[in-house]
């Protein structure tokens, strides 16, 4: 959507009502309500400059399904600017009194595990334009891998059955037990792990994995998220 027809359909947002409260204010645009920091100046005379709002979120495992949550207290900051900011503990942010215009904003936290990451938003004048979320990936032992278990034809999904995941040895066999769960109804499993080689393990079999038939897999820096479905050999 090009910005002219971006403002054409948002200029009519401008009327702004807000009240503050601990660490946060509460700010209504119509029938929307927004949770930005107290530290942000919300003004009323939007004439010239906009909001910019967003989330700072990390991947986690929630029912071996992959979800994003808000990561609290990030540093946010836009670029080529002096606007800067944290996260709140739900993950979200603003930014008040921007003039229009294009810009990209970094989000980090130093020592978290998480790898920083930059986001593209158009600030519009007499608009609250929401950026698109900044999806932090993992790294160290943050990294997450996730797929289906199957039986040996590669179709049939396996049920509440315990999955391992180990670090493998050098010959190739399980070395020391890094997490254990049970796949989902539909054979969805999920686990957390590291820079390393490791092997899935099923009621004392190794698994193997089904796009390269391989009872092992080596993870590398940059792997951060891995869907790799695996299969009981026999």
């Amino acid at each position: 959507m090009g910005i002219e027809r971006l403002f054409n359909k948002t200029k009519n947002l401008s009327k702004k009502i807000f009240y503050g409260f601990g660490l946060t204010t509460v700010l209504l645009i119509g029938s929307c309500k927004i949770e930005v920091p107290s530290d942000v100046e919300i003004t009323t005379d939007t004439k010239h400059v906009g909001m910019i709002i967003g989330n700072v979120t990390v991947p986690r495992i929630l029912n071996n399904r992959i979800t994003y949550e808000g990561f609290p207290y990030a540093d946010v900051s836009i670029d080529g600017t002096n606007f800067s900011t944290k996260s709140l503990s739900n993950g979200s942010y603003a930014f008040d009194n921007i003039s229009a215009g294009v810009y990209e904003i970094y989000a980090r936290k130093l020592m978290s595990g998480y790898i920083g990451n930059r986001v593209s938003v158009i600030a519009i004048k007499q608009t609250t334009i929401s950026a698109p979320d900044h999806k932090l990936t993992p790294n160290s032992d943050n990294q997450i891998i996730f797929g289906k278990f199957f039986r040996i034809n590669k179709s049939t999904p396996i049920a509440n059955q315990e999955i391992r995941i180990y670090t493998m040895m050098g010959s190739g066999g399980p070395g020391t037990l890094r997490e254990t769960t049970i796949s989902s109804s539909d054979g969805s499993y999920a686990f957390y792990h590291g820079y390393n080689n490791y092997v899935l393990t099923s009621g004392g079999k190794q698994l193997k994995f089904t796009d390269t038939n391989l009872n092992y897999i080596i993870f590398n820096f940059g792997d951060e998220v891995t869907n790799k479905d695996i299969y009981e050999p026999n």
